[in-house]
Formats: structure tokens, sequence, C-alpha cells
């Protein structure tokens, strides 16, 4: 059943089984990490004319009027320096493609993401699953909301220090970080305390916020990026007590990063207010 794939859909499984479970845009592989576990699955050596097919976005991030050129329309990747925005160089690596990739396509370039079902081993097919119902829907549909509203924060009548502001906050950064700060002192995972090597986290979402909500210093932590990745997936939650708790599926990986489950510190009402937002919306507990 393996050899009756197509070359294509035995590297949509590779890259696939290279990311799994992650959903993060900044989850990239690079080609040498595809031509190891391409041989491991398949055992066979990887084709630079199948290297080739990892869609270089040029043409079609240039020309929105002539949205079919630049690639296949059996579009599996994305090339990426940053995780997010199209390169032509994709120095930084490549990952599944996403729908908020269509962002970047223009009217009428469509195609399938991944391959049929009836096309993949039953063994990989969890694969396909995750990519639909997690990695796609879920991320990439928040992406999307975000985008929007992003869009319309833009294009609004808000003065121009407001709307960087606001932008900024969307990634953690500026105003925002400086508020979280604040409030938060560390990782209440890690212990991490040097907040160059934490995130600004919301925790309920930029995109569910309304302004004051975006720039709320009770509406975040500073978190480590890996813990970051696991609380904005919804994987872990925290209760009122500071307790933290933990999706099923989540339990190994946190065992593998040793992060500690004990840790506790309460939260002060107004992130409470915010928390049971996530806990009743986000958490897959």
């Amino acid at each position: 059943m393996k050899n009756s794939m197509t070359d294509m859909d035995k590297l949509w499984v590779t890259v696939a089984k290279l990311v799994y479970p992650v959903t993060h845009n900044n989850h990239l592989v690079d080609t040498a990490k595809i031509g190891k576990e391409y041989q491991s699955l398949f055992d066979d050596k990887i084709s630079a004319s199948l290297i080739s097919h990892l869609v270089s976005w040029k043409a079609r991030n240039l020309d929105k009027e002539n949205p079919s050129r630049g690639g296949s329309r059996n579009r599996y990747f994305f090339r990426t320096d940053d995780g997010m925005n199209p390169s032509f160089n994709g120095g930084g690596g490549y990952r599944l493609y996403k729908n908020t990739d269509s962002l970047f396509d223009g009217e009428g370039k469509d195609g399938p993401t991944c391959p049929r079902e009836d096309k993949i081993p039953e063994e990989f097919r969890f694969l396909r699953t995750w990519y639909l119902h997690d990695y796609q829907d879920v991320a990439g549909q928040r992406d999307i909301e975000e985008s929007l509203v992003e869009a319309e924060i833009l294009q609004s009548t808000l003065p121009d220090t407001e709307k960087e502001m606001l932008t900024k906050s969307r990634r953690g950064q500026g105003v925002f970080k400086t508020r979280v700060a604040m409030v938060e002192s560390s990782c209440r995972l890690t212990g991490v305390e040097n907040i160059k090597f934490l995130v600004a986290s919301h925790i309920k979402p930029w995109a569910k916020c309304n302004n004051q909500e975006r720039l709320d210093g009770s509406n975040g932590f500073l978190l480590s990026p890996h813990v970051d990745t696991l609380f904005d997936s919804g994987y872990i939650s925290f209760k009122k007590n500071g307790e933290i708790i933990v999706a099923p599926e989540a339990i190994e990986v946190m065992a593998m990063w040793s992060l500690a489950t004990t840790k506790s510190r309460p939260l002060t009402e107004e992130q409470e207010r915010y928390m049971q937002y996530h806990r009743e919306n986000l958490f897959r507990g």
C-alpha cells in the first residue's frame, strides 16, 4: 500500500509526521530532515525533482491577478523564512499548507492541501485527521480571524499610535508585554524570569477581545515559548488558585519537557475573568 502512493503524497506524509502534533507557525522543517525521514518511512531517497515541488511562492505572491501562477494547485507546502510569510528562498524551512496561506493566493487559486484519505495507508491516516481538525482548522482559522481583525484595525479611524499598539499586542509585543510584566514576573511553569526569553501570551485570544482587553496586562502571562505553544493551543489551562490543568494528549509532552505541574501562583480577580473564558472555550480537557 505504501508504494501505491504518489511521490508527493509520500512527501506530505513525511512532513506531517515531522511536525505532528505541533500547530505553531514557526515549527518548520528543512530538506535534510525531510530527506532523512522519507528514507526511514519509505526506504527510498527523495529525488531532487520532488524537492523542487516544495512550492516556491514568488510568482503567486507577486501576481495577485494571476493566482494560478507559482506552483502546482496541489500545493501541500509553504516555503517561509519566518513561519508566517511567503519566501522565494525559504531559508527558514517548510511547513504544511494552512488555511491562512490563502491570504497570499488571490482569488481563483484553489486545490487540495493534503492527499485524499484513500490515497494514504491506514497507519498514516491519523496524520490527515490531525491536520484537518487541529493543524489546519484550529490554528489556521485562528490566524485567519486575527488577520481579518488586524486589517479592520488598520483601516479604522483610530490614531496611528493606537493602531500600532493594538497590532503589536497581537504578537505579544510593545505596550501589552510591558503591562503584562507589571502583573507577571516569570513563566508559571519554567520559572524563567528574564523577559527577553518570554512570550507575552493573551489569556483570552486577541481576536476575541475588544481593544481594551487586547492591551490589558491582566489578560496575559509571560511564558517560555514552548509553554506558550501549549497554552495558546489549549493543551494546558489554569484554575483560579493557579493550579495547572493538562489535556490528556499533552501529558506525555509535559513529562518529556520536564515541565512542573505542581507549581501554583493564584490568579488575580482580573486574570480569573479572562481565564474562565480560556477554560471554557480553548482548553481541550
